[in-house]
């Protein structure tokens, strides 16, 4: 009778994993784009407008829309998928292009941004002088250019990835070569 007790104790266990496995995605969507719209709501308020002083609000404000990206683009899928069972990927060939593509995007965008702020934030503390990327536009060329350069780099998924199995199911790999989990390690 105790293994019986046990069996029913690991069944429980695996049913309270499966919910937050499922659910602690949702919270990080609900959260994080919350958390994520306040941060550019405030960089807007009328305090953080003067770009020309404080040229790295461009850089902050980008960020904090590329990181609403980021959470639907993965936790979507994973909630989707614990919760009703199926994956916007696989639901249609544009959808699993437009997933496949911004899943990647969102993240490596956001990534670069950070690198860049930091090195914004670097050389304006290093330099008695303001530098070139201390300036308001030539900030946004760099923003623009991050953007346009993980388009380019990204842009295969929406030429080559996604396509319809024997069975009529969306495959999200590319006919022509394996994009999961080679892209991953990228």
């Amino acid at each position: 009778m105790s293994h019986f007790n046990n069996s029913n104790t690991s069944i429980g266990n695996v049913d309270e994993k499966n919910k937050f496995v499922t659910y602690y995605p949702f919270t990080l969507i609900i959260v994080g784009t919350l958390f994520n719209f306040f941060t550019f709501t405030i960089l807007c308020r009328s305090t953080f407008r003067d770009t020309n002083k404080r040229p790295t609000i461009h850089y902050m404000r980008t960020i904090a829309i590329f990181d609403i990206l980021m959470l639907y683009g993965w936790n979507l899928d994973h909630y989707l998928d614990g919760a009703y069972g199926f994956v916007l990927q696989t639901y249609s060939i544009p959808f699993c292009k437009f997933c496949s593509f911004l899943n990647y995007f969102a993240s490596q965008v956001s990534a670069w941004l950070r690198v860049f702020i930091c090195l914004d934030r670097y050389l304006s503390l290093s330099r008695l002088h303001k530098t070139w990327f201390s300036q308001s536009r030539n900030v946004l060329i760099i923003i623009i250019s991050i953007i346009i350069v993980f388009t380019i780099i990204n842009f295969h998924f929406f030429l080559f990835a996604c396509y319809y199995d024997k069975d009529g199911t969306v495959n999200p790999q590319a006919s022509l070569y394996n994009i999961y989990p080679l892209w991953d390690s990228i």
